[in-house]
C-alpha cells in the first residue's frame, strides 16, 4: 500500500510540500528567537526585522510550493486553457453576436424605424437587442419599397463582417431612388420633364420640412451641401435604351407609396401624347 502511495507523483510533492513548510517554520521560529535575543534595543528596527522575515517566508513559501508543483501546475494550466478554448468555439456565434450589438450601440450606426440593409436582408428596424435586429421585411429586392409580411431576425454578428446600409439618413428623412426606362429614340426631355413634374407635385406636402432636416444633418457632420429637390437625371445602360434616374426626399417609411404617385402622375402626364401620336399615325394611314 505504501509502495502504491510512493508511486504517485502528487503523494510525492505532498510530501514534499509538508517538509518543506515545516522546515520554513522552524527556519522563522530560529529567526524570530535570534531577533529577540539580539543586542537590537531599537523597538522600530526590531519591528522593521519582524515585518521583513513574515514577507520573506511567504514569499519562500509560494515560490517553493510552486516549484515543487509546477508540473502538476502546468497540467491543470493546459487543462484550463484547452477548456477555455472549446467554451470559446462552442458560444462562438453567440460572442460574435455580442460584439456586434455592442459595435451597434456604441457607433448608433442605425436605430428603430430606420430602413436598413444587411447583405441580404432589407427592412424597416422594429426591434434591437444585444444578439439580433428584427427586420421588417422590405422587397422584393432592392427596388420594391412594400413590406413583404414577414419579419427577420437577423443575428448582429453579420455587422462585423458585412456593410450595414442606412437608407434613412437623418432620422426622419432619407432619398428614394428609382428608375423609369424609356426607348433610345423617344423624346428624352419629354419623359424627364413629366418625371420631373410628378416627382415635385408626390413631395410638395414634405418639401419643405425634408429641406430642414437634411440642412441639419449636412451641418451637423459637417458634410458637403446635399440638395433636397426632387432631380431626375439621366444614364444610358445600353445602346438601345435609356434610364431616368428619379431620386426624391421622403419621410421614413413611405418610401412605397411616394414612388407610386410619382409613377402614376408620370403615366397620366405621358398618356396625353402618346394618344396623340397614336391618333396622328391613324390619320396619316
Amino acid at each position: 500500500m505504501l509502495k502504491d502511495l510512493w508511486a504517485h507523483a502528487w503523494f510525492n510533492n505532498l510530501v514534499a510540500s509538508i517538509v518543506f513548510v515545516i522546515a520554513l517554520l522552524i527556519l522563522r521560529a530560529l529567526t524570530l528567537r535570534w531577533i529577540k535575543a539580539s543586542p537590537i534595543k531599537s523597538g522600530d528596527y526590531r519591528r522593521r526585522w519582524l515585518g521583513w522575515i513574515h514577507q520573506a517566508f511567504i514569499f519562500t513559501a509560494i515560490l517553493g510550493l510552486i516549484i515543487i508543483w509546477a508540473t502538476e501546475i502546468q497540467t491543470l494550466a493546459i487543462s484550463l486553457v484547452a477548456f477555455a478554448v472549446a467554451i470559446i468555439l462552442a458560444t462562438k456565434e453567440l460572442i460574435l453576436c455580442f460584439t456586434g450589438g455592442m459595435l451597434k450601440a456604441s457607433t448608433g450606426m442605425f436605430t428603430i424605424g430606420d430602413r436598413i440593409r444587411i447583405n441580404d436582408f432589407r427592412g424597416q428596424v422594429v426591434s434591437q437587442g444585444i444578439l439580433s435586429t428584427k427586420l421588417l421585411e422590405i422587397g422584393p429586392g432592392e427596388r420594391a419599397h412594400q413590406y413583404t409580411g414577414r419579419t427577420l431576425n437577423v443575428p448582429n454578428s453579420l455587422l462585423l463582417s458585412v456593410p450595414t446600409v442606412n437608407e434613412t439618413i437623418t432620422g426622419r428623412y432619407g432619398f428614394l431612388s428609382f428608375t423609369v426606362p424609356i426607348n433610345i429614340d423617344e423624346d428624352w426631355r419629354l419623359h424627364q420633364d413629366w418625371l420631373l413634374e410628378a416627382a415635385e407635385l408626390a413631395c410638395k406636402p414634405h418639401i419643405d420640412d425634408a429641406r430642414r432636416n437634411i440642412d441639419a444633418f449636412v451641418e451637423k457632420k459637417f458634410m458637403d451641401n446635399i440638395t433636397a429637390n426632387p432631380r431626375v437625371v439621366l444614364t444610358i445602360p445600353d445602346a438601345d435604351h435609356i434610364e431616368l434616374v428619379v431620386r426624391v426626399p421622403v419621410p421614413g417609411g413611405e418610401e412605397g407609396r411616394i414612388q407610386r404617385l410619382i409613377i402614376r402622375k408620370y403615366l397620366q402626364l405621358r398618356q396625353p401624347h402618346e394618344e396623340s401620336e397614336v391618333s396622328n399615325d391613324s390619320s396619316n394611314a
